[in-house]
């Protein structure tokens, strides 16, 4: 086990003693992930991220049999014991050690932590997914991508096994609530099931403490579950879904601009049962944060949404925040997606026709859906 967090053991048990006393008094022993996320103060969300765990995904040399997923603090295949009712940050790094001296990086593949294991995502409180570019609120989550460091355009990269790059980083902020032992695990890179840290992309967690407790995801009463994008792990090198260009460049993206008065310029539509990209940018000289709100959430397929370190996927998309900076003015002439700093990119199928309303800093705007 590692000490990862603090936290006073009188408010740990308060806590759970709450949530026995109401399973005593006849309610279900499940609550929402709000109940969970609203006992965490901010102090003690700033110790987590103080006592961040930090998971690398990496390769040491040529062949699938150099990869490894590793624990800052945690010998090789020891397992990760986590706290329930405890707030944890743990700090996702995309390791891009190039597999050998005289190539720029690890580029041949993606790292995908898949649904396959999702018992530990639906098991947790989830607060938010950040990346250094936004920020993302949903239900609980199915599925991160680490992209390739080619495709995030990572300056840092070097053509040498001791200088891998390591700026694509997501984390994520979460309350484990359901105890068990699960498997982190990163596709198409090890077999399902399995738990070695040396010898596949996995990684054992124990979630210990207060047992029988579950989670609420507290799903939207407007989510459509009928038009949830169907999502698998990837089987081969590329995860891109079905019908979704090889190369990413879609010739009918969507682009949003968000204005400082919270209201957008809007290039293109969006047709009904087609898919499609809404780029989310700020205009010049905008450089606050901007909170994004939308229908499209819970009435359309999202396949995911994602910027230039990662890609998220989503269960009941709730909000999206672009952090405060500015976005990547030379962004505006090409189709390409991703890999530019400011952006965000909503992969989305709109299943209704007439138009979709979304929020900017509480401003309403709309984008029309043939």
């Amino acid at each position: 086990m590692i000490q990862l967090l603090k936290r006073s053991g009188v408010q740990t048990a308060v806590l759970a003693m709450s949530v026995a006393l109401l399973a005593g008094c006849g309610e279900a022993n499940k609550r929402t992930a709000s109940y969970y996320l609203n006992s965490v103060s901010d102090s003690e969300w700033t110790q987590a991220e103080a006592n961040k765990i930090v998971l690398h995904l990496t390769r040491t040399g040529a062949g699938s049999g150099s990869n490894r997923m590793t624990v800052d603090g945690l010998t090789s295949g020891a397992t990760l014991t986590l706290n329930a009712l405890q707030p944890y940050v743990m700090e996702v790094v995309m390791d891009g050690r190039p597999s050998a001296a005289t190539t720029t990086g690890n580029n041949n593949r993606r790292h995908s932590m898949s649904e396959s294991v999702g018992s530990l995502f639906q098991g947790i409180a989830l607060k938010k997914v950040v990346t250094a570019t936004a920020e993302y609120e949903m239900s609980y989550l199915r599925d991160l991508i680490m992209l390739k460091p080619s495709e995030s355009t990572t300056a840092t990269c070097a053509g040498t096994l001791a200088s891998p790059c390591t700026d694509i980083k997501v984390k994520l902020y979460f309350v484990p609530v359901a105890t068990g032992t699960y498997s982190v695990r990163c596709t198409p890179h090890s077999s399902s099931g399995a738990t070695s840290a040396t010898t596949t992309m996995a990684y054992p967690v124990s979630v210990v403490g207060e047992p029988g407790l579950t989670v609420d995801h507290e799903i939207s009463s407007q989510f459509q579950t009928s038009a949830l994008a169907a999502w698998a792990p990837a089987t081969a090198q590329t995860d891109t879904p079905t019908g979704w260009h090889a190369s990413e460049v879609i010739s009918g993206k969507v682009n949003f601009v968000a204005q400082a008065s919270g209201l957008a310029t809007v290039t293109g539509t969006l047709s009904k049962d087609t898919k499609s990209v809404v780029r989310f940018s700020k205009a010049s000289g905008v450089t606050d944060q901007v909170s994004i709100a939308s229908d499209l959430f819970d009435n359309a397929g999202i396949t995911w949404v994602g910027d230039k370190y990662a890609r998220v996927v989503p269960y009941g998309l709730k909000s999206i925040k672009m952090l405060a900076g500015a976005s990547d003015s030379s962004q505006a002439s090409t189709s390409t997606l991703l890999k530019y700093d400011g952006h965000v990119d909503l992969y989305v199928q709109p299943k209704t026709s007439g138009s979709a309303t979304i929020e900017l800093n509480s401003v309403n705007n709309s984008i029309a859906v043939n």
